[in-house]
């Protein structure tokens, strides 16, 4: 009996990592109750999915989910992680939203990439910086000897 029970948990278990992502924290809401007084509302945990290639390109050590979309705003709070030494692919254009990334942990290199490929600026980021990117913008992630975390806003344009 122990070994069934062993092996349904491990097949639970390797079926929500395959098919399912990564399972993270909760999301917690501080909402206004009738007469105004403040209520905690938490929600289930969101997930994190493999990226293994955006477009053709491949990625490495990718992970990205959805962790609320704002109810009645054009706003999506979003959350990638980058493995040691990872790399998000190209990608970002075309793409009419702006997306604002706050980056948790870890530090590495972003690049921006014009119409034929060719890198034409860098910036390195660390924990603490902004990265801001308007409408179209074709850029792609490589991450340091550490692990990257960043939460990622997404205002949704008319339209999309």
């Amino acid at each position: 009996m122990k070994k069934i029970s062993f092996l349904v948990g491990a097949l639970v278990f390797v079926g929500v990592f395959v098919f399912g992502g990564i399972c993270y924290g909760k999301v917690v809401f501080i909402e206004n109750s009738k007469g105004g007084v403040p209520v905690v509302i938490e929600k289930s945990d969101y997930t994190l999915s493999d990226v293994p290639k955006l477009g053709a390109e491949p990625c490495k050590g990718f992970k990205y989910g959805t962790i609320y979309k704002m109810e009645g705003l054009p706003i999506l709070l979003n959350k990638a992680e980058l493995e040691p030494y990872g790399k998000i692919a190209t990608h970002g254009a075309p793409d009419p939203n702006v997306y604002a990334c706050y980056i948790i942990k870890g530090e590495g290199e972003m690049g921006l990439v014009d119409s034929k490929g060719n890198t034409v600026a860098k910036v390195n980021y660390t924990a603490g910086d902004v990265l801001i990117f308007r409408p179209n913008n074709l850029h792609y992630w490589k991450g340091g000897a550490q692990k990257t975390e960043i939460l990622v806003v997404q205002y949704l344009s008319p339209g999309s």
